[in-house]
């Protein structure tokens, strides 16, 4: 038999045997998260098995002695399985070598053992020192397997040895480092491919394919469980001014700072973007949870080193807690979504528990949702006007525009549950169109009769936003055929708040085209005075929370005093809203206070009612 068939035979044992290793590897992904003395089981009863099969296939030396994948698949078993798989292989491959007999079954048995133990200190060697098995390193292994398992010939007769050294040595010491690194290569990939379905790539930790597993194995025993989802808020935020490494490594410091508060027994995986979803397999009771998120925000929420100075992060947490009844995981992370969903709409740092009536709100939400965008070709919309007194006069001195949705089926829908949904859905910019263009035509009539009426509009931060919003105004404006100083347009703090540079820009733009322009709900929100002092803002508006206290609450005459004379010593002007009273009005005129409005006065009158309103007022030129 020539050396070429010598090669040949061992290439056909070793196609046989990797066959088997990618059937059965691939037929094992659940692997993947088993615990490392399982993993190490498996792997050593996978090359047991494939060495078995492999001595059914040997190339023979000659009587008693032959040669096959043994001592390749010990030497593997060792060096990607650890100790345990090693000697699982051994004594499965030396076992068998052992039962066939013959004169090669010493040498044969103790190439396999040192191979093995050559295996097991390869494996040990690397990982100390953390570093990748490079090519040579395993090319080195792989000479030193070959050249042992050769050396181990010194123990056959001496006629024996010499033929197995003159014709297999070279096809051995070609063969068994290819045989190495193929084996290792499909079992590595097939381990990577494995890993890759069942964890984040950027954490490690499990995903959500990973952790549905998880959730279906506590809904099978029906333990009583808790489901937490954390979401950081402001992700794309950080991404946007630090770019994809620092984020990618405040979302591993992330997951290190859950895990490092995780009761025993306890998972968390990052399924989506900005998800971290935790599994406490055991009952807890609400106010542990409590406790456990309060905690938990505390390490989340301190400064991550990537940027300068260090970076903050928002969270909002959802919880599920499972009571032990049969329902599909899908379901529960929707129902933990919805819970996130609304501690979000809470603020920055907020948790809410899920309770049924959130998927009912959830559905409301969606629905409304859906509404809103065929509303206006329904003629749903209309608008209201609630009328301003000038209190130096005592007369009118404009309206207040105010949005009513009349929906076809739910009846009258408030504006504080709608709007927030137009702003979601991106509906509040036609709305907010229509709405200008309606007041536009409602003060074109009653400037016929009234040439100094204001009319105050509201604007949403969405639409601050729109590049063309200037020059939409001015042109409904002038469409109209009013003046912009007629047009009195509202801004509420939180549309600062929100993109302030944007605002900025917007408004300097608006108050050069020539509108007035609010400040609303001044005292709801930070209330930073530069806003008072470097925006173009003519008058301040101040809630009506302040005005509602003032008949019994010193504190707030002091504060809504305080607050007028800080803005008449900047010479602006101030509304008051939510007047109902005349004991709130008697105290506002002592407080100097310039305008007013409210139910006192009157209710928001529809259109057809303003002209007779008007008639009967005298206005205000202010």
């Amino acid at each position: 038999m020539t050396a070429l068939d010598n090669l040949t035979g061992l290439l056909q044992n070793l196609a046989n045997i990797t066959l088997f290793i990618i059937i059965i590897n691939h037929l094992s992904p659940y692997l993947t998260t088993q615990r490392w003395y399982y993993q190490q089981l498996a792997y050593g009863v996978m090359f047991g098995l494939a060495g078995i099969i492999s001595m059914h296939m040997p190339v023979q030396v000659t009587s008693g002695v032959f040669l096959d994948m043994n001592v390749v698949l010990s030497a593997v078993s060792g060096s990607m399985g650890g100790g345990l798989s090693s000697l699982i292989t051994i004594l499965l491959i030396g076992g068998f070598r052992y039962s066939i007999g013959g004169s090669g079954m010493l040498p044969g048995v103790f190439a396999i053992l040192t191979s093995g133990l050559m295996g097991i200190f390869f494996y040990h060697y690397k990982k100390p020192f953390g570093r990748r098995r490079s090519v040579i390193s395993t090319g080195i292994f792989s000479l030193l397997i070959a050249i042992q398992s050769i050396a181990w010939s010194v123990l056959l007769p001496q006629h024996i040895a010499m033929l197995l050294i003159k014709q297999f040595a070279g096809p051995i010491l070609i063969l068994y480092p290819i045989a190495i690194f193929t084996i290792q290569h499909f079992i590595q990939v097939e381990v990577q491919r494995n890993h890759n379905s069942l964890f984040d790539t950027i954490t490690g930790l499990p995903n959500l394919q990973r952790m549905s597993k998880l959730m279906k194995k506590i809904i099978h025993t029906h333990a009583k469980s808790t489901f937490l989802l954390f979401t950081v808020n402001n992700l794309k935020v950080i991404h946007d001014l630090h770019g994809l490494q620092v984020t990618n490594q405040l979302l591993q410091e992330v997951g290190s700072r859950i895990s490092a508060h995780l009761p025993s027994g306890s998972y968390v995986g990052r399924i989506t973007y900005n998800e971290f979803l935790i599994l406490l397999p055991l009952a807890r009771d609400e106010a542990y949870i409590h406790e456990w998120n309060r905690q938990a925000l505390n390490s989340l929420v301190k400064g991550y080193n990537g940027g300068t100075p260090a970076i903050e992060i928002s969270l909002s947490t959802g919880v599920y807690m499972y009571e032990g009844r049969s329902i599909e995981v899908e379901q529960i992370i929707e129902q933990i979504r919805t819970a996130n969903y609304y501690a979000q709409k809470q603020g920055n740092n907020r948790i809410v528990l899920y309770k049924e009536q959130l998927t009912l709100d959830q559905l409301h939400h969606a629905n409304l949702s859906e509404s809103l965008r065929s509303a206006l070709t329904r003629n749903e919309f209309h608008l209201m006007y609630q009328p301003q007194i000038d209190l130096q006069t005592s007369s009118i001195r404009g309206f207040e525009a105010l949005l009513r949705w009349q929906h076809g089926v739910l009846g009258p829908i408030m504006p504080n549950e709608f709007i927030p949904i137009a702003e979601e859905n991106g509906m509040i910019i036609p709305i907010g169109k229509w709405v200008i263009q309606q007041a536009c035509e409602t003060l074109k009539t009653l400037l016929v009769t009234c040439p100094y009426a204001i009319m105050a509009i509201n604007i949403s931060p969405a639409q601050l936003r729109e590049d063309d919003f200037v020059e939409s105004v001015v042109q409904m404006v002038q469409s109209a055929g009013i003046s912009p100083s007629s047009i009195e347009l509202e801004v509420t703090e939180s549309a600062l708040i929100e993109s302030i540079d944007t605002a900025a820009k917007r408004l300097n733009q608006l108050m050069e085209a020539g509108f007035k322009l609010a400040l609303d709900d001044f005292g709801t929100g930070f209330s930073s005075l530069s806003y008072l002092r470097t925006l173009p803002f003519h008058l301040i508006k101040i809630d009506k929370s302040f005005i509602q206290d003032l008949s019994h609450l010193e504190d707030e005459r002091n504060l809504t005093s305080a607050i007028i004379h800080l803005v008449k010593k900047l010479n602006l002007s101030v509304i008051a809203e939510g007047v109902e009273t005349n004991y709130q009005l008697d105290i506002l005129k002592t407080l100097d206070c310039d305008n007013v409005q409210g139910y006192y006065f009157s209710k928001p009158l529809v259109e057809n009612q303003l002209l007779p309103f008007l008639n009967s007022h005298t206005l205000s030129r202010k």
